[in-house]
């Protein structure tokens, strides 16, 4: 992280060191200002400071309490929870947003079964390793067309995407834009996050968040990058 940024504070400057990478978002706080592995223990930073977490209302994403659920869900099965996370700034200061969620490697039928119900949200994108994808040995490349995810959605919820291609993570990816699926009952339908839409106005409709900057926002969200923080199961 920046040396020159005096958003974050020392105690959480401490836990993520070593563990930050580049990101081209334009709300970054600085030139690496990203998280994705399991070592930082997110659950910790938001009890000791929740507002980080809220000061970045993200429509789609699961609330905090659900991440934390679904990290001892896999732990049960054997399986670490790695977050994407960034460190963005916004009008109340230092915020944590977060991007995607998921394990290095293809997720059991029990751990898929036990802990799709808390990452899953109907504007989410969900990819799994293909059968035949030797997950030990990282992304195949060049890639094949994906198809569709292997396991069954035990829940009612269906997200924008599905798929299964040449990756090595089972991967829970959350855009910034989107829109609450009218109906749904997914995690993400929480109190605040179901009265927000993003997009132009929409007449009968008092309350609409404007599209910003983000236009530009992580071209590549949707899949961790290459380069893991060495998180594996």
């Amino acid at each position: 992280m920046d040396p020159a940024q005096v958003e974050v504070p020392e105690w959480l400057a401490d836990m993520v060191d070593g563990h930050v990478w580049p990101s081209a978002s334009p709300d970054e706080l600085s030139r690496n200002a990203r998280t994705h592995c399991g070592h930082i223990d997110y659950e910790v930073v938001w009890q000791r400071a929740p507002e980080l977490f809220e000061r970045r209302i993200h429509v789609g994403a699961p609330p905090p309490e659900e991440l934390w659920a679904a990290r001892r869900t896999l732990a049960r099965h054997g399986f670490e929870l790695i977050l994407d996370v960034q460190f963005e700034v916004v009008a109340e200061g230092l915020a944590l947003a977060v991007y995607g969620a998921g394990v290095v490697g293809r997720l059991t039928e029990a751990a898929w079964r036990d802990v799709a119900p808390l990452l899953t949200t109907c504007t989410c994108s969900v990819r799994e390793p293909r059968e035949d994808v030797d997950v030990s040995r990282g992304v195949m490349r060049p890639g094949r067309p994906p198809v569709r995810g292997a396991f069954a959605m035990p829940l009612s919820v269906r997200p924008e995407l599905w798929e299964a291609s040449d990756v090595s993570h089972t991967w829970w990816a959350y855009p910034f834009f989107g829109t609450l699926r009218e109906g749904c009952t997914c995690v993400a339908h929480t109190s605040t996050a179901s009265g927000i839409r993003f997009g132009p106005p929409i007449p009968g409709l008092d309350s609409v968040a404007a599209v910003t900057a983000h236009a530009a926002l992580e071209a590549d969200v949707g899949s961790p990058p290459d380069n893991e923080d060495a998180a594996s199961p």
